[in-house]
């Protein structure tokens, strides 16, 4: 699987909260794209999956937010042995980035920005962990920012956070980003086509 391929095709990333919800409506979203899932436990992922796993064809699971795994070397090998659908792991921790990769995931390593600082302690790292992409949190600043990152020496850009309409995923993707991720239904069917009609 070719990760910026599948990110060319697919630059809106349904982000997926199953705790608290009795069903997720996938109804709006364009088939056969990634997915991120934001919470759940080692008790629910299978029947998670289950539930979704027509619609995708990649899952990326965040293992800061999953309950009953240790985010360890052992935790990474049970992952991979026993939950085979997952394909990436998203984590703002280093070590969980390294002991991913080792096992063979796609990984995407999560940056929080609360100041310049931040910023460049997070790509300092990410340039260190050579992860398949980086996310970058809250990512509706990322146009502001944007003159601020060396995109060219970097992984794909995503962004998450706070983005709430086309007008600002068309900024961010016109930006630079690749793709950005969202849990709002009304943007899970934007696709490049979308920037050509949209153009000005």
């Amino acid at each position: 699987m070719n990760f910026v391929t599948l990110l060319q095709a697919y630059p809106v990333i349904p982000a997926l909260r199953f705790e608290g919800q009795k069903t997720i409506d996938l109804s709006p979203i364009r088939w056969g794209g990634p997915c991120f899932l934001l919470d759940g436990n080692l008790n629910t992922i299978h029947e998670n999956l289950e539930k979704i796993e027509k619609y995708f064809s990649a899952f990326f699971l965040h293992l800061d937010l999953f309950s009953g795994l240790s985010p360890d070397s052992d935790g990474l090998i049970f992952l991979k042995n026993h939950i085979q659908k997952i394909n990436g792991i998203i984590s703002t921790r280093s070590r969980t980035i390294s002991f991913a990769k080792k096992q063979g995931f796609m990984t995407i390593f999560r940056i929080f920005l609360l100041d310049s600082e931040s910023l460049n302690t997070g790509l300092k790292v990410a340039s260190q962990l050579s992860p398949d992409a980086i996310e970058i949190l809250p990512g509706i600043i990322f146009p502001f920012i944007r003159k601020q990152i060396p995109a060219r020496n970097l992984p794909p850009i995503i962004c998450g956070g706070f983005i709430r309409n086309n007008r600002e995923v068309k900024a961010i993707l016109q930006s630079g980003a690749m793709a950005v991720s969202t849990s709002s239904p009304d943007l899970w069917t934007i696709d490049r086509t979308f920037l050509l009609k949209n153009k000005g």
